[in-house]
């Protein structure tokens, strides 16, 4: 709730916590395992889980009538993560169904 006050709408967001410790796998013990996992497993889901309810709040109807779905940026995606993307550095590419 203060972070609302604070900054009002939520725009994006970016989960980039993560916690490895480099050992041999039989030293791998119960305490770091759930250590691991509560910092890149479960952190990232209550973080997303938060800040989906503050996103939904704000959504907005495209000019395409309707709101995005996954499906809706997947050959973007597809593009960008592919050679033919090559030349393609540092640029903006807005996927949003002409919302701005």
């Amino acid at each position: 709730m203060e972070t609302n006050k604070a900054f009002g709408k939520l725009d994006v967001l970016v989960n980039n916590a993560g916690v490895f410790k480099f050992e041999p796998f039989e030293a791998i013990t119960v305490a770091e395992f759930n250590r691991e996992f509560s910092t890149n497993v479960l952190g990232p889901i209550l973080t997303v889980q938060g800040g989906y309810q503050r996103i939904r709040r704000h959504a907005s109807i495209t000019p395409l009538g309707r709101l995005g779905g996954p499906e809706d940026i997947a050959a973007v995606v597809v593009f960008l993560a592919s050679d033919a993307s090559f030349w393609i550095t540092g640029e903006t590419i807005r996927v949003g169904g002409g919302a701005r």
